[in-house]
Parts: C-alpha cells; sequence; structure tokens
C-alpha cells in the first residue's frame, strides 16, 4: 500500500489497507495510511472514524491530532 502512496494511486492503495484493517483494526500504520489515502482522494468524512482510532491508539500523538482538526 505504501509503493501505491507512492506512485500517487491513492485508491488502489485503499484496498490492500482495507483488507489489513479487517483483520486488524488497530494495526497504526495501516489505519495511517488509510486516512492519508483517504486524504489524498478529498474523502474527508471517511478519514475522520480512522484517525479518531488513531487517537484511541496514541491519544497524545500531535500528528494524529492534526489529522482529527483538534
Amino acid at each position: 500500500a505504501r509503493t501505491l502512496q507512492l506512485l500517487k494511486k491513492f485508491d488502489e492503495a485503499l484496498k490492500p489497507l482495507e483488507k489489513v484493517l479487517k483483520k486488524q483494526p488497530n494495526n497504526e500504520k495501516a489505519l495511517q495510511l488509510y486516512v492519508d489515502s483517504l486524504e489524498k482522494l478529498g474523502r474527508l468524512s471517511e478519514a475522520l472514524p480512522a484517525a479518531q482510532a488513531l487517537l484511541q491508539i496514541r491519544p497524545n500523538d500531535i500528528y494524529y491530532l492534526q489529522q482529527c482538526g483538534m
């Protein structure tokens, strides 16, 4: 998925990330890549729940706080 992001194929990156998150919903790296891909596609309302899940994992992480608009 990271390689697809680097190639700016954000839409294609979502499927493998969704597959990982289905099995491992708290996979921090997959969540982060998922949020990043959705943001790049302008799908902010879909990115927000995943960004909030990241905050549950790391509540004081400034990067995740910024992604949630805090």
